[in-house]
């Protein structure tokens, strides 16, 4: 996976992208909404002790931008909920890590890893769970409804050691 491979290479060079926010130059392309809201996010964590590492090894085309901005609004609920999710998940671990990666190749893919607590992991995802406290725990019921009614989405949740990773692919179609 490659974003465990950065994410071991970041963590051994302690290269924290978000300080000198270089990353932003790799967003160049994206949506203002929805660079706004990732940085928005990647502050929140930072103010709470969360190690945030961006990694976008490849820039959008302004064509691929055009392509799945009708689907901005959608894809940003599902970026939103992903990096809250993240965040809070991270807070409560002694290692507070998150990494976002954001790839473009033939499609669009956002991938988002971060530290959790085991004692919850089998409920996540089911509708109305959640470890936030009342009226909260619709997010990923949310993501559901929404992957539901779009075709040119892909999410993946995966565990990998002491990291949980959601992933979502939007292929991009081309004329």
């Amino acid at each position: 996976l490659l974003i465990k491979s950065y994410f071991f290479y970041t963590v051994t060079l302690s290269l924290n992208l978000t300080k000198d926010l270089n990353y932003l130059t790799r967003l160049k392309n994206f949506p203002d909404g929805l660079k706004g809201l990732v940085y928005y996010k990647i502050e929140e964590m930072k103010k709470l002790g969360i190690d945030v590492f961006v990694y976008a090894p490849n820039r959008l085309s302004k064509n691929d931008a055009k392509i799945f901005e009708n689907s901005l609004k959608d894809i940003s609920r599902i970026i939103g909920v992903y990096l809250d999710n993240a965040k809070e998940a991270s807070k409560i671990c002694d290692s507070k890590f998150v990494v976002i990666e954001f790839n473009v190749d033939k499609d669009i893919v956002f991938n988002i890893s971060n530290t959790y607590n085991e004692n919850n992991i089998d409920r996540i995802g089911i509708a109305g769970f959640t470890t936030k406290g009342r009226g909260h725990g619709h997010g990923l019921s949310l993501v559901s409804d929404i992957l539901k009614e779009n075709k040119n989405f892909e999410a993946t949740t995966s565990i990998d050691g002491r990291y949980y990773n959601k992933s979502l692919k939007i292929i991009l179609k081309k004329d």
